[in-house]
């Protein structure tokens, strides 16, 4: 059940990032706009509260099958529970010295010990949440370490990009205006890359495995996410981009070798073009991967 509990928690601190993020987009809509996208994060927030109780209560039903045909309880509701139920577990006689006469045991208090229980838990929760959260702030700092020195030892900085959802793709973007001079819009790239995963699907099916569902996304699917939503770009989108716009893309990494992606049909024109250059960050941010524009020092 912990373990359980500690993803459950990593999944809603990068849930209520994406949230924020959605917010903050919504703030430039007009009033018809503001409102669906309200409903939108209603639904989203509906969702996963679902989900995630049903993880836990499905776990549950195994570790304690008793328990858990009680309806889940709030903290605030647990406490005030809690406040009803005697400290003391009830017996058929009025008095200890008439219990031992008549040599009846006292009754167990099974809500009572079920609170209790619930309570550990949650109590555990937390000091699993404050470790979390303090690993987290070590990783964060030390990714920052890292990279910070590696970009200096290669005489390179780094161009921050926004936190929406668009990184990889407004970084791409920055990316060619700096190196190629060549204008891209987000959702330009965004359909590049779509585009070049459905010509190419044969080539791409092995690697959309969707975690959550523990399937493959369809290719029609995961391109309209793609095309249309927010949705994170990883390597998939690297690879489909590099090909889209046929020069290498490197992407240096804190914590492992950089990784340069270059196009299928490389030629030795392609092979001499200059590499678009991202620097990749897996602790940056609570909502998850992240990635900036790089650009040489005396830009």
């Amino acid at each position: 059940m912990e373990e359980l509990l500690t993803k459950q928690k990593e999944e809603y601190k990068e849930f209520q990032s994406t949230l924020a993020s959605m917010r903050r987009q919504g703030k430039s809509g007009n009033k018809k706009q503001k409102k669906q996208l309200n409903e939108k994060i209603a639904q989203l927030e509906l969702e996963f509260n679902q989900k995630q109780h049903e993880e836990r209560q499905k776990l549950q039903n195994v570790l304690d099958p008793e328990e858990s045909a009680d309806e889940p309880l709030s903290a605030d509701a647990l406490l005030r529970q809690m406040e009803k139920v005697s400290l003391s577990s009830p017996s058929v006689s009025s008095t200890p010295k008439a219990d031992a006469e008549n040599n009846v045991k006292p009754r167990r208090n099974r809500q009572k010990e079920r609170l209790e229980r619930r309570k550990e838990r949650m109590e555990a929760e937390m000091r699993e949440a404050e470790l979390a959260s303090a690993s987290m702030g070590n990783h964060r700092g030390n990714e920052i370490t890292k990279m910070k020195k590696l970009l200096e030892s290669l005489n390179l900085k780094e161009k921050d990009i926004h936190t929406d959802g668009h990184c990889l793709f407004a970084a791409i973007a920055d990316q060619m205006q700096a190196v190629y001079g060549k204008t891209l819009e987000v959702k330009q790239l965004r359909e590049m890359a779509a585009n070049f995963v459905e010509q190419n699907a044969d080539n791409f099916a092995a690697f959309l495995f969707d975690e959550e569902t523990n399937s493959v996304t369809p290719i029609d699917k995961y391109c309209s996410a793609i095309r249309k939503t927010a949705k994170w770009g990883g390597d998939v989108e690297l690879r489909a981009l590099c090909n889209s716009l046929n020069v290498p893309i490197k992407v240096l990494c804190a914590d492992a070798p950089t990784i340069t992606f270059t196009p299928e049909t490389e030629t030795n024109t392609v092979a001499d073009k200059k590499p678009l250059t991202l620097s990749y960050y897996q602790h940056l941010y609570g909502l998850g991967a992240h990635y900036n524009s790089v650009h040489e020092m005396n830009d």
